[in-house]
Order: C-alpha cells, then sequence, then structure tokens
C-alpha cells in the first residue's frame, strides 16, 4: 500500500511539472518529462496525449501522429487524438513546413500577450476561406500581423499568408485608429474549421486616439485583467497595467456584440491536451 501511494505520488510530480513546462512553451522539456511518465506507466494515454502536443508544437508531425495512434489503441473513442491523428497526417504531408529553419524562424507569443485587459485586447473570431492546410500549420501562439485595408483589417501569418479578416465592426474601428498612429498585435489562441480564434491587443496608443478605446466594453465594472487562458495548476498571471474602462460615446450596441462581452463562455481552456490528471480514477499500471 505505501508503495502504491508513493508510485502516485510521483507520477502527480512528474503530471505537475510536465504541465508547468508546456505552460512555460518548453517543449523538448516536456517531451522527456512525458516520456519518462511513460517508462513508468506505459499505457497512460493522458501522457501520449501530451507528448504528442510537444511534438506538434516542435514540428514533428509524423512523430505525433503515430503516438494519437497508439493513444486509439488504448482508447478508441478518445476524442484528443482523433482530432489531432487527421490534423497531424494532413501536416506530415508537408514537409516543407517542418523543416529546422521554418521552426526557428517561426515566432511565438509570450504568455502575457494572452492576459485579458478591458478595452485594449479582445479575442476575435476570424472566419477564413483559405484551405485548412493553411490554417492546420498554425498553432496557439503563433505571431499573426495586422495589416489595414481600407475599412478593413487583414490578417496575415508569419509566413506572410493571408488568413482573413477581422470581424467588420472591429476591423472598421481599428483599421481608423491605425491610420491615426494605434498600433496592435495578435496572436493564435486556437485553429478552428475554417476560422482562427485571436487574441488582438493594443501596444501602442496615437495620442489622436486619446480617450477613445480600442474594444469598447459593455460598460460592466472591470476588477483586474484575467488570463484568456484557464489553468487551475498554477497561481493567477500577474496583472498588467491597463486604461480605465471608460465609455466611448461613438460606439454602438452592436460593436459590444461584435467583441463577446460574455467572459465566461469566452475564457479559453487552452490545449485540451494538457490534461488535469487529478479528475481521473488512477489507472490499472499506477495501482500495480
Amino acid at each position: 500500500m505505501v508503495d502504491t501511494t508513493n508510485r502516485a505520488q510521483g507520477k502527480r510530480r512528474l503530471v505537475e511539472r510536465a504541465l508547468e513546462l508546456a505552460g512555460e512553451g518548453r517543449w523538448e522539456e516536456s517531451e522527456q518529462v512525458n516520456r519518462d511518465i511513460l517508462a513508468r506507466f506505459p499505457r497512460d494515454f493522458e501522457a501520449m496525449n501530451r507528448l504528442g502536443k510537444a511534438f506538434a508544437e516542435q514540428h514533428r508531425y509524423s512523430d505525433a501522429r503515430d503516438i494519437y495512434q497508439k493513444v486509439l489503441e488504448i482508447e478508441p473513442t478518445n476524442t484528443i487524438a482523433r482530432k489531432n491523428v487527421a490534423r497531424m497526417e494532413l501536416l506530415s504531408t508537408h514537409p516543407a513546413d517542418t523543416n529546422g529553419a521554418a521552426r526557428e524562424a517561426r515566432p511565438q507569443a509570450r504568455q502575457a500577450m494572452f492576459i485579458e485587459e478591458p478595452g485594449q485586447s479582445a479575442m476575435l473570431i476570424v472566419e477564413s476561406a483559405v484551405a485548412q492546410t493553411t490554417l492546420s500549420k498554425l498553432i496557439s501562439g503563433d505571431h499573426l500581423e495586422l495589416r489595414a485595408q481600407g475599412e478593413s483589417v487583414a490578417v496575415y501569418n508569419w509566413e506572410n499568408e493571408f488568413i482573413g479578416f477581422l470581424p467588420p465592426r472591429v476591423g472598421h474601428r481599428l483599421s481608423a485608429m491605425m491610420a491615426n498612429g494605434n498600433q496592435y498585435q495578435a496572436a493564435v489562441a486556437a485553429v478552428l474549421d475554417g476560422a482562427l480564434r485571436i487574441v488582438v491587443r493594443e501596444t501602442f496608443r496615437s495620442p489622436e486616439n486619446s480617450g477613445r478605446l480600442s474594444f469598447p466594453t459593455s460598460g460592466k465594472p472591470a476588477n483586474i485583467p484575467r488570463a484568456y487562458t484557464r489553468d487551475l495548476r498554477r497561481p493567477t498571471l500577474e496583472p498588467g497595467l491597463y486604461d480605465d474602462d471608460t465609455d466611448d460615446d461613438d460606439v454602438d450596441d452592436d460593436e459590444e456584440e461584435e467583441l463577446e462581452p460574455d467572459a465566461e463562455e469566452n475564457e479559453i481552456v487552452e490545449d485540451e491536451e494538457l490534461i488535469d490528471e487529478s479528475r481521473r480514477p488512477q489507472d490499472e499500471d499506477e495501482l500495480g
């Protein structure tokens, strides 16, 4: 009984370490910790899913596909593995996207990018007509470029490929503010079917836009910035500096709807592969 308890505690520590490394984007180290878990618990499909995620983040798509297929051999109904096998198969057929040079050049957003700051950042859906292969090359955290085009704002990936446009009302507002000198950054939050969920953040406010919020809110009081990504395993990220949530007279209710003001619905549980192990019963290997 004591040995079983120590075994479970040892595994829990490794799982916490793997999740911590993944949250920091240290994928090579996360890979090794998940390999250590699988050396002791060979049928742990959750460690396999995390390992597949680590492979994918390193652009090792064939390795990721193979590990997700092993998950399906153990648990055929596993939704994470089923979702990713097809995606990794698609990406593994494009070797040009997986070379070391592309991986080195791939810009990634810092965790602070995903801290919600009322009026200065927003989570948006970008509908896209480009091939799913183009969207599938993107991963959470990838930097995106915003370019004002008339009264719209176009979104491009780091390889200068067009992705789509910001929602019309938001694009109309930001294009005008960009013309007056405002600057913005954007990053991928999640890849969807035919669309991206992205975070857009104001990084510089021109004096000409003084008093105007980039992303007007519903006027509800805001306490402190919250992370767009919910992580129950680590302390809440430190809040940054942000402007007061003042009203902007020239914003109508339709604009507020475009920005999805319901924060609870829009919090993103980033990457299902990072599963909280404490929510499932111990497997047979762990009890042995």
